[in-house]
């Protein structure tokens, strides 16, 4: 999936195109990485729509299929447009456990998991890498 406007993609996948859902999505649209709803939430400036309203918005986009969800350790979901993914597999992200940052490495390429014990349907892969980034690593903290 190539940048396609927020306008677009809520007409598209037939969900209303509310100021707020428009807002999210251009938040969305010019990260650099995932967001998390709190994230999310101060991007969007004042007046911005209540929390409940935001998480509607993102399970909506999930279940839409052109937003991902990223997990951390702590269970902190992290949302990102889909566009850089397959319908089954999505590039793999770093998350530094120090500054708790997580990086998308969209040209790391992983190889699907094909052979698992029978009776197991993989619907989606996800590759999640931990340790420590570039900056935190040269801190030496």
């Amino acid at each position: 999936m190539r940048r396609t406007q927020p306008e677009t993609l809520l007409k598209t996948h037939g969900l209303r195109r509310t100021r707020a859902r428009l807002r999210i999505l251009e938040v969305l649209k010019a990260a650099r990485k995932p967001l998390s709803q709190a994230g999310i939430l101060a991007h969007l400036g004042t007046p911005r729509p209540d929390r409940v309203s935001v998480y509607r918005a993102l399970d909506a986009f999930v279940e839409a299929g052109f937003l991902h969800r990223a997990y951390v350790d702590d269970r902190t979901s992290m949302f990102e447009l889909a566009d850089r993914c397959g319908p089954t597999m999505c590039h793999p992200h770093f998350y530094c456990r120090k500054c708790r940052e997580i990086f998308c490495l969209p040209d790391s390429k992983v190889p699907r998991i094909s052979r698992l014990p029978k009776g197991f349907i993989v619907e989606r892969q996800k590759v999640s890498l931990e340790g420590l980034c570039p900056k935190c690593r040269a801190s030496g903290d």
